[in-house]
């Protein structure tokens, strides 16, 4: 399989735009996940909506890649089929939906999936009943990913992967700076089609604020493992 991309979920209040831009810059193929809470904004990992608005504003025109983590009831509106309450999404950014599950209701989902084309949906999926949940989707809907994550953003070294060709899929779960290169060259074995990308959250905070000094340290150790076109940006 081929590594695209590096999430690094979990940036707040806390961390500088111009620090994302700077690893944004010398690391193409990075990605910030911004964790969107109803209840939980302003806290650690979940910055305000003013961050969040400024933010957007200060990357138009960047290379900064952005994917945004839906929560609770954000996350729940998507599900139940409808986008409105988080409009705050801004173009090209990637939605992921937390909470997304082996009960979930594809046909509404769907509407939503095929109301927004050019918007790529991440289904974080914890078990294979939802994986397989997710794969329907994914049939029917080319805009369609999943992220493998029994962890949850709790940094819980439960990986046990599958692998699908059938959906462009991302793995989470423990990563951190002392093992990414061990979870990178278990990934991609040449016996495996595809491309993927890894999402790392706890392994990449300090005393449960984002460490710039990790992320640098993990997108330095996992460049050789990324393709060619993605590494260019």
């Amino acid at each position: 399989m081929r590594l695209t991309g590096v999430t690094l979920t979990g940036v707040d209040d806390a961390v500088e735009f111009s620090d994302m831009l700077e690893l944004s810059n010398e690391f193409p193929f990075l990605e910030f996940g911004i964790l969107r809470s109803v209840g939980r904004a302003g806290d650690p990992r979940y910055p305000s909506d003013g961050w969040v608005w400024d933010m957007r504003h200060r990357r138009a025109g960047t290379v900064c890649k952005l994917s945004f983590h839906l929560c609770g009831s954000y996350a729940r509106d998507v599900l139940d089929g409808d986008l409105p309450r988080v409009i705050d999404i801004p173009l090209g950014a990637r939605v992921q939906l937390n909470g997304f599950s082996q009960h979930t209701d594809i046909s509404r989902l769907g509407h939503v999936v095929a109301a927004n084309p050019l918007t790529e949906f991440i289904c974080q999926v914890s078990s294979q009943a939802a994986a397989q949940r997710a794969i329907g989707l994914r049939l029917a809907h080319q805009n369609v990913s999943m992220l493998l994550d029994k962890s949850g953003g709790t940094g819980s070294d439960d990986r046990e992967w599958g692998f699908c060709s059938a959906i462009r899929t991302g793995y989470a779960g423990g990563i951190n700076p002392e093992n990414v290169e061990h979870v990178l060259a278990g990934l991609c074995a040449p016996m495996f089609d595809g491309d993927f990308w890894i999402d790392i959250e706890s392994g990449v905070r300090t005393d449960n604020r984002f460490d710039l000094d990790k992320a640098h340290d993990i997108l330095k150790r996992a460049f050789p493992f990324v393709a060619k076109e993605a590494a260019r940006g």
